[in-house]
């Protein structure tokens, strides 16, 4: 095993990086170039180190592995305690290659360069904590240092309505921010332990099993976008940089579905299962009310934000079915809405390039004319509808399989919900495609080899996770199982209590 503490060092490169940005001097583009290969370097070495323990995790172990450990305040239990098991290391790499592909294929802003490639950077070092923490006190501070970062790159570098968008999405936060406190506060407090691992098999009575339940939920469903806690994300996306659309849709809002995975299930088993017809109706409601908008939208980055906000309710849909297809479905999908969903954003990108707009009126009939992009949106297009041989079928049809063994009724109505994914995109390439050439399109010429690149990048990743899932299902099996075990004894030994 690798004696370095790989871990720690994944959550700290980023900080060195920021570090070594603040040092620099000199005159403005000479700053922003710097700043560019600093922060590609420092993704490339992530992304890399990353992937070294992907190879060297033991796929059959169902243990945490690259475990580190010290005491902090023994009295509690708490302590820094990182650790991966096959859950947590999906979102550590795909994490990692999101802010590589950012870093490498969005141009840093001249203006405040520093400040850009510094919260960036800080958000990727408290993403991989946030993933790989095993405290649970850990877990909330990584959690909750994201969102400062945030903060300044919607407020500074955002356009439009940008302050009131920020400060509805930092309202909401502080707001489930506030609930989870409350809640850990309660939970070290009856046990004197901070570790999750001490959590998931202590049995809290069902009466307090619900109201810890219900605040971090609630918390973790504002992050996940459902409904009614969704109304920050819009604005959000529609204000917000595109790099930062990204980040929030790829790997911020997916902490709200590791959270549901990592604490809610094994630590509240009977409160989870006795929620989930509720949470069933929520994202029932989430994905016919934001498909229904998403088909009327004009706005580009609206529109993909309330498509989004569908495709993660079906997530959050998949982790409450309980059952093994639906969490393997429910982690398979939430890593490939992260892929298919940069691709979107990568798509936006190029087309504003050409034209400073997000109306989708003034891009109509690129097939003229753009032909190799149309070639790139259609692609990325059938995955979001989850075309066979694309990763979006596969969590798509997983998560859907666990639905359906856990309640077929429910099941029957997210596949007519789902449907109106498909038409959304249907009638987004008619448009946007195959449409007639305006005054706007006729002069857009098509993209260059780096964007080329970009693109070829996720339709690869989309490709390879659509033929074959094994690559990635085989890492998280044993964790899945393993956490369907520890559900299944908790819904026996929490229910004679």
């Amino acid at each position: 095993m690798f004696s370095m503490p790989i871990l720690s060092f994944l959550i700290f490169l980023p900080m060195l990086a920021i570090l070594v940005i603040l040092t620099i001097r000199g005159e403005q583009e000479l700053i922003t170039k710097s700043v560019k290969y600093i922060t590609i370097l420092t993704a490339i070495i992530h992304l890399m180190l990353s992937l070294y323990v992907w190879f060297s995790f033991a796929k059959g172990d169902m243990d945490y592995q690259f475990v580190e450990k010290v005491a902090l305040i023994p009295s509690i239990d708490f302590n820094y305690y990182l650790g991966v098991d096959g859950i947590s290391l999906l979102f550590l790499v795909f994490s990692s290659f999101l802010f590589l592909m950012v870093f490498l294929f969005i141009e840093i802003p001249k203006n405040h360069a520093k400040l850009y490639a510094v919260s960036f950077l800080a958000i990727l070092g408290f993403s991989v904590g946030t993933f790989t923490s095993l405290d649970l006190i850990m877990f909330y501070v990584f959690y909750e240092a994201s969102m400062i970062p945030v903060f300044f790159l919607m407020g500074v570098f955002g356009s439009g309505n940008k302050i009131y968008a920020t400060f509805k999405f930092m309202m909401y936060t502080i707001a489930g921010s506030m609930l989870m406190i409350i809640a850990i506060i309660a939970m070290v407090s009856i046990t004197k332990s901070a570790s999750i691992q001490y959590f998931d098999t202590f049995a809290f009575d069902y009466k307090t099993q619900v109201y810890l339940f219900s605040a971090i939920f609630i918390a973790l469903a504002i992050k996940a976008g459902l409904f009614p806690f969704h109304s920050w994300l819009p604005d959000a996306y529609d204000t917000a940089p595109i790099a930062l659309n990204i980040i929030l849709s790829g790997v911020l809002m997916k902490y709200g579905i590791y959270g549901m995975i990592r604490i809610l299930m094994p630590m509240f088993p009977l409160a989870m299962f006795d929620a989930s017809t509720i949470v069933y109706i929520l994202s029932i409601i989430t994905l016919f009310y934001t498909g229904f908008i998403a088909f009327t939208e004009n706005n580009l980055k609206k529109l993909f934000a309330y498509f989004s906000l569908s495709h993660l309710a079906l997530i959050v849909a998949a982790v409450f079915s309980a059952n093994t297809q639906g969490i393997e479905g429910a982690l398979f999908q939430a890593i490939s809405h992260s892929v298919y969903t940069t691709g979107v954003f990568l798509i936006i990108v190029y087309l504003k390039t050409r034209l400073d707009s997000n109306n989708k009126d003034y891009f109509m009939g690129i097939a003229s004319n753009m032909p190799l992009l149309s070639i790139f949106i259609v692609l990325i297009g059938l995955a979001n509808i989850g075309l066979p041989f694309t990763n979006g079928f596969i969590g798509e049809f997983l998560s859907l399989l666990g639905i359906f063994q856990n309640n077929r009724f429910f099941a029957i109505l997210f596949c007519f919900a789902i449907l109106i994914n498909a038409v959304v995109i249907i009638r987004f390439n008619r448009y946007v495609v195959f449409g007639n050439l305006n005054e706007y399109t006729k002069s857009f010429k098509d993209i260059n080899l780096v964007e080329i690149a970009g693109l070829s990048i996720i339709v690869l990743v989309i490709l390879v996770m659509g033929i074959y899932p094994d690559m990635f299902l085989d890492v998280i099996h044993a964790s899945v199982s393993n956490l369907m075990e520890n559900f299944k004894n908790g819904i026996i030994i929490k229910n004679e209590i």
